[in-house]
């Protein structure tokens, strides 16, 4: 998961606020004892004052955009403005479950009042200690029956896979029950957790980004032919984070990745509005014959990105994100 500062203000209101309102308001600042981050966080969460960015997915073949990554900020004037200072707080309130739904609330009502729709695929992020114990139904609602709402995949980090299995894949299965993909982030980061990639079964493999921006070694090289050996037997989605030079996104390629994120690609911003997207449908319509599948260029750039290498032969040859069960177009 790649961070940026957050240029803008986006709203959270509409989406399980009550929910998260009524147990934000159990724990009483007298509760927290005297830290401010604490109260503050309380507060935060009370008003519904988390914000949203979203950082594009980009196809690297073509330069499109194919989904987003939300990420949430608190307020950026507070000590909450990172998300390291925000997760922390909230580890410490005991109020990590709650933080955890108002962020992928503000992400589900940010991508709404955007207009972003299918087949765009948005990312949220699940806290993999509160992914693993977390009862279904304090999760925002999956896409329905002949909705036009954006896919969602779940992302998870790679810690989570050795930190509490069981009761994680229990979880995992219940997502993909209501019709989530599951991503599984900063793969690489821990070699030793490989082996359980068939266990997992994600629908998207992000690679961590010391993959792309390290030199290379043998144990990169062991971790790549493992994740493209899964890919091919899955059918699985290559993403590598970090890309941040022409230089980094020619190695993601070379590792097999078909979709990327980073700075070079798009840094997190807000989403347009709903009349910019069907500007930019039209504009690549008429431009290239194509459309992207998120109807916008990149949030950090002027053109897109078109690199003229393919893929290495051999991993999946899955291009757009599209969970188990929900074909891509």
């Amino acid at each position: 998961m790649t961070a940026a500062p957050r240029p803008s203000h986006v709203q959270t209101s509409g989406l399980h606020a009550g929910g998260v309102q009524s147990s934000v308001a159990r724990s009483a600042p007298s509760q927290l004892g005297a830290d401010p981050e604490l109260v503050m966080l309380t507060d935060l969460l009370a008003k519904q004052g988390l914000y949203t960015v979203y950082q594009p997915v980009v196809e690297l073949d073509t330069g499109h955009i194919v989904g987003y990554e939300a990420l949430s900020r608190g307020p950026r004037s507070s000590q909450l403005k990172s998300p390291e200072q925000l997760f922390a707080a909230a580890r410490r309130a005991n109020q990590l479950a709650e933080l955890d739904r108002a962020c992928q609330a503000a992400a589900m009502a940010g991508a709404a009042t955007a207009g972003l729709r299918a087949p765009c695929t948005l990312f949220v992020n699940v806290e993999p200690e509160v992914a693993a114990t977390a009862p279904l139904a304090a999760l925002p609602p999956a896409r329905r029956g002949g909705s036009v709402a954006p896919r969602v995949v779940v992302e998870l980090t790679e810690r989570s896979l050795t930190d509490r299995p069981a009761e994680l894949l229990r979880q995992v299965a219940a997502f993909r029950a209501r019709g989530w993909g599951i991503a599984l982030d900063d793969v690489g980061a821990d070699p030793g957790s490989l082996a359980l990639l068939p266990l997992l079964r994600p629908d998207v493999i992000k690679l961590d980004l010391r993959l792309v921006q390290d030199e290379p070694d043998a144990q990169i090289a062991q971790i790549v032919n493992a994740v493209n050996a899964e890919a091919e037997r899955s059918g699985a989605v290559v993403l590598a984070e970090g890309i941040e030079t022409a230089a980094h996104l020619a190695v993601a390629q070379s590792l097999g990745a078909t979709l990327g994120q980073g700075w070079l690609l798009g840094r997190p911003a807000p989403l347009p509005t709903p009349t910019a997207l069907a500007a930019r449908s039209q504009v690549s319509s008429q431009h290239d014959g194509s459309t992207d599948h998120c109807a916008h260029p990149h949030a950090g750039g002027s053109q897109p990105v078109r690199p003229g290498r393919r893929r290495a032969a051999g991993a999946a040859g899955k291009q757009v994100v599209a969970p188990r069960g929900q074909p891509a177009p």
